[in-house]
């Protein structure tokens, strides 16, 4: 790979088969007032849960992590040197929470 990801990680092109073209949702857009809406699918890496736009030939590198087994938002510091999935993140946060005392907190 040679750019000091682990093996984990692969730097690949999107692809039209398997779980690497799997969507996520849709995005909706208005380019320019007055401008008929257009669509675009998403896609959501599996480390951060950021939602993206795949644009073919934009140049932007995306990763797929074997571990996961899933496509990555690209970001170098984060979703292409580590992994950590999206949603054991989320669950460690809840369980981080389960451990404050609320208890005399004032809301606001």
């Amino acid at each position: 790979m040679g750019d000091g990801a682990p093996a984990f990680l692969q730097r690949t092109a999107i692809s039209r088969g398997g779980n690497r073209q799997q969507v996520s949702g849709t995005a909706i857009f208005t380019p320019e007032p007055g401008a008929p809406d257009e669509q675009a699918q998403t896609r959501q890496c599996v480390h951060c849960g950021m939602q993206f736009i795949v644009v073919p030939n934009s140049g932007v590198s995306r990763g797929y992590c074997m571990s996961c087994d899933g496509i990555t938002c690209g970001k170098k510091l984060k979703c292409e040197t580590q992994c950590t999935h999206f949603e054991k993140a989320i669950e460690q946060m809840e369980a981080d929470a389960r451990h404050i005392d609320l208890r005399g907190a004032v809301l606001l």
